[in-house]
């Protein structure tokens, strides 16, 4: 099953449902939290402050998350437009080989899967997700209720508060680690990618070897020459040329090349 998953990963990554196991074991730890804490004691004061401080970190391991996400989310825009400004110019060109053409053009669609996989995973852990907090009646004790009972009951609902902000958090963290398989996808893709470009490039038959290659085939010139018109008539014979010193025939003065 894991090799499955893993690739899949590999082609889409995407983070798979939470098993219901988790949930129960989430819930568990956070009963197990909330009945070790004692009914009276004076280190009650101080659990309310060191959920305080958790809260706070989760807080921030929130905002780090986004942050991550929204820059993968610009890196993934600006990849994405020059993936598909290379598929526009791929359509025009002419001197590369029907199969390699074919090979270029799956490259690009593998790198276009992985920059829609990293784009929709952060999308997803940017979403609008509900956060638990403390209301009016949680931070302010009742009249008919102890200085302890109410640093219990306060301590209880920051341990749920904790607990949920700890599971969202997770879950946007899981989407952050989806979106960076993808963005490793893509950069061995595109290391891929470039390899093939370079080869097609060196490959590719310049100019000048085209002219070279048709002055060597006397079939390519008399292909581009075209058929021949039909032979003409024998003009007359010029008259005999005046007989030299040497003996050799020259043309006689008057004759101006005939």
């Amino acid at each position: 099953m894991n090799s499955i998953r893993d690739w899949l990963d590999f082609i889409f990554p995407t983070a798979g449902p939470l098993p219901e196991s988790e949930y129960v074991k989430v819930e568990q730890r956070l009963q197990a939290a909330i009945a070790a804490l004692p009914a009276h004691s004076p280190l009650l004061t101080q659990c309310v402050d060191a959920l305080g401080d958790l809260y706070d970190r989760e807080t921030a391991r929130r905002q780090g998350t986004e942050a991550r996400l929204t820059s993968i989310l610009g890196l993934s825009s600006i990849a994405g437009t020059i993936v598909f400004g290379f598929l526009f110019g791929l359509a025009g060109t002419s001197h590369v080989s029907h199969v390699l053409r074919w090979i270029m053009a799956a490259g690009a669609m593998y790198l276009v899967l992985q920059i829609c996989s990293a784009m929709l995973a952060a999308l997803r852990g940017l979403s609008r997700q509900s956060y638990n907090g403390l209301t009016f009646s949680d931070a302010i004790p009742t009249q008919t209720e102890s200085g302890q009972a109410y640093l219990l009951r306060r301590c209880q609902t920051d341990l749920q508060i904790l607990s949920n902000h700890s599971f969202v958090n997770n879950s946007k963290v899981t989407q952050m680690a989806v979106a960076h398989c993808a963005m490793r996808n893509f950069l061995w893709g595109l290391l891929l990618f470039a390899i093939i470009g370079g080869y097609s490039a060196i490959k590719s038959t310049p100019a000048n070897e085209v002219v070279d290659s048709i002055k060597k085939s006397p079939e390519l010139r008399e292909t581009l020459r075209g058929p021949r018109g039909e032979e003409g008539k024998t003009g007359p014979k010029g008259e005999p040329g005046i007989p030299g010193s040497d003996g050799i025939s020259r043309k006689h003065p008057d004759s101006h090349g005939k």
